[in-house]
């Protein structure tokens, strides 16, 4: 009878552990931005980049970790959930938008 209690224990616990792993999925947020380097001369347009580009980095940590407001400038255009976590993958593409 003990016997039986403890395999009922361990059959117990380790489903549990197996429903709440699998309930457990990763989940990032991408951004896109349209993003403007500065030049140095806030009066000469001309030397200005602007590029479209998708990041997982959050507006304020994006535009932290690439300078700062003195040298870019960002946009938020889109964002949009992906399925798992952000090591070694590029971002997942944005959904089809609902007709």
């Amino acid at each position: 009878m003990q016997r039986i209690l403890k395999v009922s224990i361990k059959l117990f616990i380790s489903a549990s552990l197996l429903v709440l792993s699998l309930s457990g999925m990763a989940e990032y947020r991408a951004y896109q931005y349209i993003v403007t380097t500065k030049s140095a001369n806030q009066t000469d347009l001309t030397k200005s980049k602007t590029a479209i580009i998708n990041s997982s980095l959050a507006p304020t940590a994006y535009t932290a970790y690439h300078g700062g407001n003195n040298l870019i400038k960002i946009e938020l255009i889109n964002s949009w959930p992906c399925p798992g976590s952000t090591a070694n993958q590029q971002i997942c593409k944005p959904p089809k938008p609902k007709d």
